[in-house]
């Protein structure tokens, strides 16, 4: 009797198991089903900022950046398995989490400072020019081929952002320099951006941003 009722429990045992693996699977599955393939989405409205409509493909140099940087930094941690840094919980937040979000903070702020440069009619002096040219040459061969293919956009709309983003530097250093303060006083996530940014509206397609499937855009984790 005594041995009956301990294979039965044998048996829930597994049966639970079981159920429970294939609970997981679904989820998984479900959750890839849900990403996006980011180059086949570039014209979506992604981001709007003082009635500006951006596409996902405009943040494509934010994002390659980022990734690049955190992929720089899970080796650093780990070379042999990078995914353990990006699923690192720090602060009540994954690093993944994190660098997406800085993504967007990044993108919010150059697009309010390249609309200021714009408005003050402020231009790039020859060095800054070759400055931007250096960034623009070693952004894109920094990537490889394959990571240049999934991101889904061209050099010259690389290029293209690289530039808005030396614009809305040069007006960072100026704004930095009204105030008597550092450069870095006016980047995103400082006191005194966020002032600023309080002027200024902004919101994010946030159905759209979720299924991003951030750090497997130009990566392959």
């Amino acid at each position: 009797m005594s041995e009956n009722k301990s294979q039965k429990k044998r048996i829930w045992f597994i049966t639970i198991l079981i159920l429970l693996v294939l609970l997981l699977i679904s989820l998984f599955v479900s959750e890839r089903r849900g990403k996006i393939v980011y180059r086949e989405y570039l014209s979506e409205d992604i981001l709007t900022v003082d009635g500006e409509k951006l596409q996902l493909g405009d943040l494509a140099m934010y994002i390659a950046y980022e990734e690049l940087k955190v992929e720089d930094e899970a080796a650093a941690y780990d070379y042999y398995d990078t995914n353990k840094y990006w699923n690192l919980h720090t602060s009540g937040r994954f690093v993944k989490e994190v660098a997406k979000t800085h993504v967007i903070e990044m993108a919010v702020h150059d697009e309010i400072f390249y609309r200021q440069a714009m408005a003050e009619k402020l231009t790039l002096d020859e060095k800054e020019e070759e400055q931007l040219r250096s960034r623009q040459e070693d952004f894109w061969t920094d990537m490889t081929e394959e990571q240049q293919e999934r991101l889904g956009v061209d050099k010259a709309e690389i290029d293209r952002q690289l530039e808005k983003a030396a614009l809305a530097q040069k007006y960072q250093n100026q704004i930095a320099a009204e105030n008597n303060s550092d450069f870095d006083g006016y980047s995103a996530g400082a006191e005194p951006y966020e002032q600023i940014l309080k002027e200024h509206k902004y919101k994010l397609n946030e159905k759209l941003w979720d299924r991003v499937n951030f750090g497997n855009i130009i990566l392959n984790h």
